[in-house]
């Protein structure tokens, strides 16, 4: 593993771990105008961009 691949991962788990402490900020079940796994945009009312999003999601936070 080359220092490319180091810091591929940092910078992934990192990200990963910004994501868990805005969900644990955001009140469960309110959509917020972005796709709570990823952060894009999605439209008003939905909290995540797909369905994969989703099944992450809650792969992530069970």
């Amino acid at each position: 593993m080359d220092d490319a691949d180091i810091t591929e991962r940092l910078s992934e788990t990192i990200a990963k771990a910004n994501r868990y402490q805005s969900r644990k900020d955001e009140p469960q079940g309110v959509a917020n105008g972005q796709c709570w796994f990823c952060g894009e945009d999605v439209e008003p009312g939905r909290r995540w961009c797909s369905k994969q999003c989703c099944d992450d999601w809650q792969i992530e936070t069970n």
